[in-house]
């Protein structure tokens, strides 16, 4: 995976465009749903422009590839394309 810095307002775009919403998790936390697949994503809170940490963009991609929301090259792919707004099924 590219050591491009995602910005934490992608992240959450991209998991919202995959059918998610915000869930609630105790603080300083926030999660994200997917009731289809009934997957909860947990991350730390952050700022909209603030750069999420590598170990968590990891984190999100194996549990989309593991729920077969999107495959991990997908994910590569779109992370490291930076803000541009795609489809996230692409």
């Amino acid at each position: 995976m590219s050591e491009r810095r995602v910005k934490f307002s992608s992240l959450r775009q991209l998991l919202l465009d995959l059918g998610f919403k915000e869930a609630p998790v105790p603080k300083p936390y926030i999660g994200f749903k997917h009731d289809e697949s009934d997957l909860l994503i947990v991350l730390p809170a952050h700022w909209s422009n603030s750069p999420v940490a590598p170990h968590h963009l990891v984190y999100v991609r194996m549990m989309l590839d593991g729920k077969g929301l999107m495959d991990a090259e997908v994910f590569n792919r779109l992370v490291a394309s930076g803000p541009t707004r795609q489809s996230a099924s692409s």
